[in-house]
């Protein structure tokens, strides 16, 4: 799946006291849930993407995405919502869209026009981020008493 060409993320790192339970646990455990819960929070903004498309990009409208997962260069796992590119969902040029285009000419010179720009994401990410944060704390403790209930069938499975 590819990167979302607009994202609001959210990172863990602040979270120490959290960050602190879920190193007890067994990786792949921790992994699993943390991802759930990441998810779980940027999934209730796909709608707002959605509506904020403009009317005459219908494909824009249905590439909405969101990513959960550990960022290896920053070292925290981030969620993010955003438009993108995947095999189910083509990514429908976001960003020309967002920003416009300058004017273009064809090859013999004649004028092709310009996209205007329409900003119909600029506002909506600093939202979406501050929303979210708020909600991301609430759904990791969830996530983590899911994990510690889960523990010791995991354990089990393991011994086998």
């Amino acid at each position: 799946m590819g990167l979302p060409l607009f994202s609001a993320s959210m990172r863990m790192g602040d979270l120490q006291l959290l960050r602190a339970e879920y190193r007890k646990l067994p990786p792949a455990l921790a992994k699993k849930h943390i991802r759930s819960a990441l998810r779980k929070t940027v999934e209730p903004f796909l709608p707002e993407f959605r509506a904020a498309a403009p009317v005459r990009t219908g494909g824009l409208k249905r590439s909405p995405i969101t990513v959960a997962g550990f960022d290896r260069v920053s070292g925290d796992w981030t969620a993010r919502v955003g438009y993108g590119m995947s095999r189910k969902k083509p990514g429908y040029a976001a960003l020309l869209v967002n920003n416009g285009t300058k004017p273009r000419k064809t090859k013999t010179g004649r004028n092709r026009g310009r996209c205007p720009a329409a900003h119909f994401a600029d506002s909506m990410l600093s939202s979406v981020r501050s929303r979210g944060l708020s909600n991301l704390e609430t759904f990791l403790y969830a996530a983590l008493e899911k994990a510690t209930n889960e523990l010791p069938r995991y354990l089990a499975a393991r011994v086998r």
